[in-house]
């Protein structure tokens, strides 16, 4: 009958449907969900060598206004000066009493020169002088940069390693300098590493003021 044949094609077309839904390969469809802070990426990780901190944001400040030049030492220290004509001389150390007797000539960590001469800067390094054969040598001495300046770190002979690192700038030599003697862990409790360290920050911080 019609109506018999009309209901095989119904129970046919729902079979037909029924299969597609069930074999039909499904897609998943990405829901958008609210991300707790716990899920963010995690921030990136220091890189090697750089500090979060600047170690000396709180240092002192030594400013030179007649001369035009300054840098930073660290608060628990303390300076002198010693002038001579138109020479500078600065003694850094830290702001306490020597641990045990110390002589006044002794009595500095890391020390800064300003000289009025000249000279040229390698006829300078050249005269820190152990012996008559045994000097410095401006050409095995290291090309730095101090306060946007070329400088020369060497290394002055004698009983005690050193390092200096010297620059000139019109007829001004600058010269720093510090010494790697352990006495200085006896009078002021400072290990040669720490005072080395503090060196290269005080010259990391040098800059001309005019």
């Amino acid at each position: 009958t019609i109506g018999g044949a009309v209901l095989v094609v119904l129970l046919l077309a729902a079979a037909s449907a029924f299969a597609y839904q069930k074999y039909l390969p499904k897609q998943k469809v990405a829901t958008p969900t609210p991300t707790a802070a716990s899920e963010l990426p995690p921030a990136p990780p220091p890189v090697p060598g750089e500090s979060s901190t600047d170690e000396t944001a709180n240092w002192e400040i030594y400013k030179n206004d007649e001369y035009g030049f300054g840098f930073d030492y660290p608060s628990t220290w303390k300076y002198k000066e010693q002038k001579e004509n138109s020479n500078l001389r600065v003694v850094l150390m830290p702001d306490t009493n020597p641990l045990v007797p110390t002589p006044e000539s002794q009595a500095g960590l890391v020390f800064f020169s300003k000289l009025n001469t000249n000279d040229s800067l390698e006829k300078f390094i050249n005269s820190f002088c152990e012996t008559e054969d045994v000097c410095a040598s401006f050409e095995n001495a290291q090309e730095i940069s101090i306060g946007g300046v070329s400088a020369k770190k060497f290394h002055p002979p004698g009983p005690i390693q050193s390092d200096g690192i010297a620059f000139k700038k019109g007829k001004q030599i600058f010269y720093f300098a510090v010494d790697h003697d352990k006495a200085s862990a006896d009078r002021y409790g400072v290990t040669v590493t720490k005072k080395l360290e503090i060196f290269n920050q005080i010259l990391s911080t040098f800059r001309f003021t005019n």
